[in-house]
């Protein structure tokens, strides 16, 4: 389930890049900024917690 979540956290993160990159508008920008910072660290937090359930 965790790896589920990490795949569909990955995939929003690489949306959220992708749409930064072609916006134009200066206010939509430093709204999707502060998307790409929460989705990392919640890329990250799955991360570890997907590392910690594999180890015995």
């Amino acid at each position: 389930m965790l790896e589920v979540q990490l795949e569909l956290a990955t995939h929003r993160l690489d949306d959220l890049c992708g749409r930064l990159a072609s916006c134009s508008s200066e206010w939509r920008r430093v709204r999707l900024s502060e998307e790409l910072f929460y989705q990392r660290r919640t890329v990250e937090r799955l991360k570890a917690a997907v590392a910690a359930e594999v180890k015995p």
